[in-house]
């Protein structure tokens, strides 16, 4: 259930991140990626952003984290990551202003859909000049 999970977004460096990854692995914590595939493809300089999205149990109870990471070669990498509890909880809140600004920028990843085929015929009518008829029945004006 995710009603009991933590709702904030945290904000981590590299060397963190690559703390947590290698504490999941000594504690037998289920899903992440390994600490030296972090130290090799992870951006030092830039942020990385971490939510919880579901409570684990075994074997011991520890969130499953999605972490959203810059690499390296400019793309962007997102995985899960299981940290305990209270190590998620000291790690600091992103800002209000950090994630309007996260926001903006996983906005500008999600491709813009094309116009429904109804649409786009009605749109190419209009730029070659024909007239539209009225929708639904209305009167012309």
């Amino acid at each position: 259930m995710t009603r009991d999970l933590p709702r904030e977004i945290k904000r981590l460096g590299k060397a963190e991140l690559v703390a947590l990854a290698q504490r999941a692995r000594d504690l037998h914590l289920g899903s992440g990626r390994r600490a030296d595939r972090i130290t090799e493809h992870v951006e030092n300089s830039r942020a990385a952003f971490m939510r919880a999205v579901l409570r684990e149990s075994t074997p011991q109870p520890c969130y499953r984290t999605l972490v959203l990471a810059h690499r390296l070669d400019g793309s962007v990498e997102h995985f899960p990551l299981d940290v305990l509890p209270g190590e998620f909880a000291a790690l600091p809140e992103v800002s209000s202003a950090e994630l309007l600004k996260l926001t903006r920028w996983a906005l500008s990843w999600v491709p813009i859909s094309d116009l429904p085929a109804e649409y786009q015929a009605e749109w190419d009518r209009t730029r070659r000049g024909e007239s539209l008829e009225s929708p639904g029945g209305c009167p012309s004006l």
